[in-house]
């Protein structure tokens, strides 16, 4: 007795919409897809689910329309700048450290790193060996003077894309 009506965002579906991916557009389309719900079961309750981005737009949904319901997943709680610093830089530096400093000395040496790959690096994104950034070439990795400024270059390098090639998202 339940209908689900559930869509891709614009840009999962066609690149060529990636550069509409903002929340306006989001919010539109999810407007338009609530519309045609409520058009085609009148009678019925309506409630929205969102995850992460989708719970934003569901909320700013459910201050001009009428909804039975409303459950929000993964609600975002801090900016866009605070999140994109947890996922470029804080997180990636925390999981290396619980992953490979086994003795906790703040180095990362050889035998604690073997051929691991560090989060997120590699792929065009950064040095995919982590010995590439081994500034003194001592077989170690400080996580002080070595691998947080690499994720701080990332991070810089994300937030100028962030700002420049994705603006219209990052400004929406």
């Amino acid at each position: 007795g339940i209908a689900s009506l559930r869509f891709s965002k614009r840009g999962v579906d066609d690149a060529n919409q990636l550069i509409n991916q903002t929340m306006p557009y989001l919010i539109k389309d999810a407007q338009t897809a609530l519309n045609t719900l409520k058009a085609q079961f009148s009678e019925t309750k309506t409630a929205l689910l969102g995850l992460s981005e989708g719970a934003l737009i569901a909320t700013t949904l459910a201050t001009t329309n009428h909804l039975d319901g409303l459950f929000l997943l993964g609600t975002p709680t801090r900016s866009i700048d605070d999140i994109l610093a947890y996922q470029f830089l804080e997180w990636p530096v925390t999981l290396a450290k619980q992953a490979f400093d086994h003795n906790n000395d703040g180095t990362l040496d050889g035998s604690e790193l073997g051929n691991a790959k560090l989060p997120l690096l590699g792929a065009g994104f950064g040095p995919a060996d982590w010995t590439a950034i081994d500034a003194n070439k001592n077989g170690a990795l400080s996580i002080t003077d070595e691998l947080i400024p690499t994720y701080q270059n990332f991070y810089m390098m994300v937030m100028q894309i962030a700002r420049t090639q994705l603006a219209p998202w990052y400004n929406s």
